[in-house]
């Protein structure tokens, strides 16, 4: 969880990770990518409303529970690292992801 901790004390994380999050159908289906509100076990709701109450919840101190008990209760865990930090140490771990899930 420190990981959890030093990510989420991070403003520029949040900032990227809101970003990324898809807080209803509407947005996800428009946007066709990122992380959609039903992976992260929200309820959908329009985005300017989501990114206030979602920043001032994402912290350690609520994140890292709930992280913790996802990974107790599941039935595996793969974390997929990089010996770098490049364009090119990115793109393998999302192949190496990609054959993983495949």
């Amino acid at each position: 969880m420190s990981a959890n901790t030093k990510q989420y004390s991070k403003k520029s994380f949040k900032k990227e990770l809101f970003e990324w999050v898809k807080f209803n159908k509407k947005e996800a289906e428009k946007t066709n990518e990122g992380i959609s509100y039903k992976v992260l076990d929200i309820p959908p709701m329009p985005k300017r409303i989501a990114k206030r109450l979602y920043s001032a919840f994402a912290n350690p101190n609520s994140i890292n529970p709930e992280d913790e008990k996802k990974i107790k209760h599941s039935s595996g865990l793969i974390i997929v690292t990089s010996k770098k930090d490049s364009q090119i140490d990115w793109i393998q771990s999302g192949r190496t992801l990609q054959r993983i899930l495949l």
